[in-house]
């Protein structure tokens, strides 16, 4: 008969350890764990969580945890939360009078709900005010948040979501970060780590050719990140917030009067919000992109459609 082996990932071995060193440690003791829920998933994180109290009640263990998951910190009393906070003098003030969930949103880690994450302020105004037109329950279901380190950083968030099964966070990108192919299905994946690295590299590269730096344990990581990716990530209709809501139309009634050569020719929509509203007294371009926004969410064009349906895929999806 053959051996039969069996592998544990990482997050299971550290947490293997983790139980070996506490069982063994001495009565009263000061044990500091630095984020042990890292690759576990959610059901492992909250037994290994009741374990610790177990233990600390029974071995009259002083025990403190540094997490960013919200399954561990939704299962602590609040007077047992503190939050370090850098202030703006180099000083660090240590804040007691958090829940859970202010917690996590002053450290930017997403609380339990469901939430869509976007680039930047200009998009978060395009995802409300089309959830808005879609339903005022769905205004009222998602919290739209734009994470800061922008694209780069939502692509190493989507290890840790992957890792967690979450099945409420979403990622809008702008449509500059759309993969060229579609993603494949769970059954036609690459099976090795090494394509499953060039097609994971593929659909992050965006408009950059590097991609951001992400590292997998195995390919169970890497199967998640890609199936996370394909379920739960989507993009603007174009390019960038200001070229949706971009109309050559909208744009000469805003001005009342045609359009000068130099907007037309501008190949940045940015610049071209700029140059308009430097043409129109008592305006900015943020004014300008506001205003283009609503005449398009009021339009039958079809940027406007192909928007509406990433907001209906989202909502179909949290069903």
């Amino acid at each position: 008969m053959g051996t039969q082996m069996r592998f544990a990932g990482s997050g299971e071995s550290a947490a293997t350890l983790l139980v070996h060193n506490i069982l063994q440690a001495p009565e009263k003791s000061l044990i500091l764990l630095d984020e042990p829920e890292t690759s576990l998933h959610p059901r492992a994180q909250q037994r290994m969580l009741e374990f610790i109290a177990h233990q600390a009640v029974r071995k009259s263990l002083q025990i403190v945890i540094a997490t960013h998951s919200i399954y561990l910190a939704k299962k602590l009393p609040q007077n047992a939360i503190r939050v370090l906070v850098l202030e703006q003098d180099g000083t660090v003030t240590v804040r007691t009078d958090l829940s859970a969930d202010e917690a996590l949103h002053e450290i930017d880690t997403l609380p339990a709900g469901k939430t869509i994450l976007v680039e930047d302020e200009r998009a978060k105004h395009i995802v409300i005010s089309a959830l808005k037109l879609a339903s005022s329950h769905a205004s009222k279901d998602f919290q739209v948040l734009v994470r800061k380190g922008g694209t780069s950083q939502i692509y190493l968030d989507i290890q840790a979501y992957a890792n967690s099964e979450r099945k409420d966070v979403f990622v809008i990108f702008d449509g500059d970060h759309k993969p060229t192919e579609n993603i494949p299905q769970d059954g036609a994946l690459p099976q090795g780590e090494s394509d499953l690295d060039k097609l994971i590299q593929e659909i992050t590269r965006g408009n950059n050719k590097k991609g951001p730096k992400l590292n997998f344990t195995d390919v169970d990581e890497r199967t998640r990140y890609i199936r996370f990716f394909r379920r739960s990530v989507h993009f603007l209709p174009e390019q960038t917030p200001e070229h949706l809501v971009w109309d050559e139309d909208a744009a000469k009634e805003l001005l009342e009067q045609d359009l000068p050569q130099e907007i037309l020719q501008a190949q940045d929509f940015k610049q071209r919000l700029r140059l308009l509203s430097e043409r129109i007294p008592g305006s900015d371009p943020d004014v300008i992109f506001k205003n283009l926004l609503t005449k398009l969410l009021k339009s039958g064009s079809q940027r406007k459609s192909k928007l509406m349906e990433v907001i209906q895929k989202i909502r179909s999806d949290t069903v």
